[in-house]
């Protein structure tokens, strides 16, 4: 991979990661108020798992070996769609 390219990855995988951190703020805004828990307990879960899966995705674009590092994912279920 061209440097370029590797320079590119890293700064694609820092705004994944930097959004997550922005979803995982709103969720813990949301999570303070108790009758939003109660009624959207579900969607709020959903906003844990994108954040999770944005940084799942950064560390693969960071690696030097992306392929192996897909091996490494911790959610399976993005582990089966990209490995």
């Amino acid at each position: 991979m061209e440097h370029n390219d590797s320079k590119l990855l890293r700064k694609l995988a820092d705004e994944l990661d930097l959004s997550g951190r922005h979803l995982e703020q709103l969720s813990e805004t949301l999570c303070a108020d108790a009758d939003v828990v109660q009624k959207f307990l579900p969607d709020l879960q959903v906003l844990d798992q994108v954040a999770q899966l944005q940084n799942c995705i950064a560390d693969v674009l960071r690696a030097t070996d992306m392929h192996k590092q897909t091996q490494k994912i911790p959610l399976e279920a993005l582990k089966r769609r990209v490995g």
